[in-house]
């Protein structure tokens, strides 16, 4: 990840005395409710359920809004909601005064191929390399058996979400410049995989794996596979815990803490959802995570409750 030094962390807006006065404000929407947060796509879809379940268990009112990065930076800055989910590490522009980045944990971001194509291990060399629009054609990769194969166009597609901030597929070309100039850019993930990888044979995209497998469940027989990376495939979340597999989201969930305009009650739902993906991982693994605990004993790196970078390599260690 490339987020990840403590100047980093401690990056935070300046605000005038009248914001850091304002207390959280629910919209409509959130009207008398006891807790109101908004999540991003992965989230809602894996979280929702432990976040009702916890407030059947508490007696909460709870209201969940489902968006992106980009809105819970928007209801943050608000002060509209207590809780923002985020698919990233917050770039300088998310962090403000009394806010804190919980991270739940690291999902496998996957490279996604038609179900067609004879491939299914690619290099990371050869993926920056199609992804740059260094190869251009499927019969053409280097160290192939397949290289006498029929020609095959390749499709680039890129979904360039949360472009200033650090992670994602930024893990796989760190800024748009370095995509090729034939890469079609999609704006949603049904377009990425349902309109995309699903409907050319050549195409190449990435998506994360929980996301993918939640389309493959919704639409039988759809014709879009994950390929390995140097061998490793990403369903296999060993090769990701040990930073072996180079490429994944993180989730992050960002809350007001002490002395600022904290409702006691979200830091609850942190603890609720860290003690489910340590100790019933069953109820979000269907999701493709790596909890938080799992990554501190592996040796990940982080600032307080915050991830902050991979495991270091031996030649980086102090």
């Amino acid at each position: 990840m490339k987020a990840g030094s403590r100047e980093h962390q401690t990056h935070i807006q300046n605000r005038d005395a009248a914001w850091m006065a304002r207390p959280v404000d629910y919209r409509t929407w959130g009207q008398d409710s006891d807790l109101v947060v908004t999540l991003n796509q992965w989230q809602h879809n894996a979280l929702s359920p432990a976040i009702k379940q916890f407030a059947k268990l508490r007696n909460y009112r709870v209201t969940i809004r489902n968006g992106r990065c980009g809105n819970s930076k928007r209801l943050l800055q608000d002060k509209a909601v207590d809780m923002g989910g985020f698919c990233c590490p917050p770039s300088f522009g998310d962090r403000l005064p009394g806010l804190t980045f919980h991270t739940i944990g690291i999902i496998p971001l996957a490279i996604l191929l038609h179900e067609s194509n004879p491939h299914d291990n690619l290099t990371l060399k050869q993926v920056r390399a199609i992804f740059q629009g260094k190869i251009n054609d499927w019969s053409k990769l280097s160290g192939s058996n397949l290289q006498s194969a029929k020609p095959l166009p390749i499709r680039i597609l890129a979904r360039l979400h949360c472009k200033l901030r650090p992670g994602h597929w930024r893990l796989l070309l760190d800024n748009t410049d370095q995509f090729g100039a034939n890469a079609h850019m999609v704006g949603t993930v049904p377009d990425m995989i349902l309109k995309g990888v699903a409907g050319f044979t050549g195409s190449i995209g990435f998506e994360t794996l929980s996301t993918l497998k939640y389309y493959q469940q919704k639409h039988k027989n759809l014709p879009v596979k994950a390929a390995r990376i140097d061998g490793l495939a990403p369903s296999d979340l060993k090769h990701l815990l040990s930073g072996a597999y180079p490429l994944y989201e993180v989730s992050n969930l960002a809350i007001w803490e002490p002395p600022h305009v904290a409702n006691g009650k979200a830091m609850e739902l942190i603890h609720h959802l860290a003690n489910l993906t340590e100790h019933h991982p069953q109820r979000v693994n269907s999701r493709q995570v790596i909890p938080a605990s799992d990554l501190r004993r592996a040796g990940w790196r982080f600032f307080g409750p915050e991830l902050v970078g991979a495991p270091l390599a031996p030649a980086e260690a102090p």
